[in-house]
């Protein structure tokens, strides 16, 4: 039953005036109990996950944020409530974020795990995956922008060791390889220096061969030559067969070339 509070008027002719009507009140009052309770729960919800949920203006200026802020960046939530979001933004992301968040706005479609680096309080940066979504009014109006930050710093430090590891095996490996090319060229150079000191060795048998008679071949050279003097001053005339014999070797060549 509706009961409605009534303020009687002076004239008994005039219809009461209805200030309140208690069903109203109560609906009302149960309604807003209701987005209360509807609120802590959400509160509760949101602080109780270990990332950080945030929501800030269309330029970027924080009006919430959950207490895991102070957890993983180390600021008290009051330091960074109506702040931008650049202000603790390497200056390395400000530009993708600025680009992605433009994208944003005008797609209405949510970026998930967006990897970048933040201040912390300490002064350091870390690294945050950060998921984005658009908030909307009754009207389907964009008045501003949720997400939530993942603390990835961990993750990502392990990430640079491996790559770092990485590029030192790579390198190692890269001089192992320039090691090995090396040692092969090395022994290609020695088995080819003992390949030509072993044609050397050969060549040079035959050769010290010759030159160490050299010598006695003049010698003998120079004796023949003697005797073939010594024959033409005892017989000036020689027979017709020798004669053709001596022309035929010609002598005369012979004696003045082994006479030089």
């Amino acid at each position: 039953m509706t009961t409605s509070l009534s303020i009687p008027t002076s004239n008994e002719n005039q219809t009461p005036l209805h200030l309140v009507n208690v069903e109203d009140l109560r609906e009302l009052n149960q309604a807003k109990a209701q987005v209360e309770k509807s609120h802590a729960r959400f509160r509760e919800i949101i602080e109780s996950v270990s990332d950080i949920y945030f929501i800030h203006d269309l330029a970027g200026y924080f009006t919430y944020l959950a207490p895991q802020v102070t957890k993983i960046l180390g600021y008290p939530i009051e330091r960074l409530l109506g702040h931008s979001l650049e202000e603790i933004t390497h200056p390395d992301h400000l530009e993708p974020i600025e680009t992605m968040l433009k994208q944003l706005i005008e797609t209405r479609v949510p970026h998930d795990n967006i990897e970048m680096r933040v201040r912390h309080a300490n002064g350091n940066w870390i690294w945050l995956s950060v998921s984005h979504s658009v908030m909307v009014d009754e009207t389907n109006t964009i008045i501003g922008i949720q997400g939530f930050a993942r603390n990835i710093n961990d993750r990502k430090i392990a990430e640079q060791n491996l790559q770092a590891r990485t590029e030192h095996l790579e390198r190692t490996l890269q001089e192992l390889q320039r090691t090995q090319t090396q040692m092969i060229q090395s022994e290609k150079m020695s088995s080819l220096g003992q390949l030509v000191a072993g044609i050397a060795h050969e060549i040079n048998n035959p050769v010290n061969f010759i030159h160490g008679n050299l010598t006695y071949s003049d010698k003998y050279s120079q004796d023949l030559i003697r005797i073939i003097t010594a024959y033409q001053a005892e017989f000036p005339e020689p027979s017709a067969a020798l004669q053709e014999i001596i022309d035929d070797i010609d002598v005369g060549y012979l004696m003045i070339y082994f006479s030089r």
